[in-house]
């Protein structure tokens, strides 16, 4: 289920990218989510990621992970926008862990 939901995530952003002027602050921020995906998508398929990118994918993580909490605690628990956060919370959370675990292994 991880696998899905990140490729349709993945899907998602690819489709906001386009949707922003290239340069602004909101093109370069669905391009930065778009790389910490794909570094995510990586991880859950045991693939090499470099330090750098670990590096450069922690925050923008980070900051989905946060904002789909926001956002999950404002609907009804039972609606699919709800359902589909959970999802998406369930998949980023234990990347996000790996994540944070290599690059502690990486810093020692």
């Amino acid at each position: 289920m991880t696998e899905s939901t990140l490729k349709d995530l993945i899907e998602t952003v690819e489709h906001q990218v386009s949707l922003f002027p290239m340069g602004s602050a909101q093109h370069t921020l669905q391009i930065n989510r778009l790389n910490a995906l794909r570094v995510a998508q990586s991880i859950s398929l045991n693939q090499p990621v470099s330090p750098e990118a670990l590096r450069l994918a922690r925050d923008p993580l980070a900051s989905l992970i946060s904002k789909s909490e926001k956002a999950l605690s404002k609907l009804k628990p039972d609606s699919w926008q709800a359902q589909r956060l959970i999802r998406i919370l369930e998949a980023l959370k234990p990347l996000y862990a790996l994540v944070e675990q290599r690059l502690t292994t990486l810093d020692q």
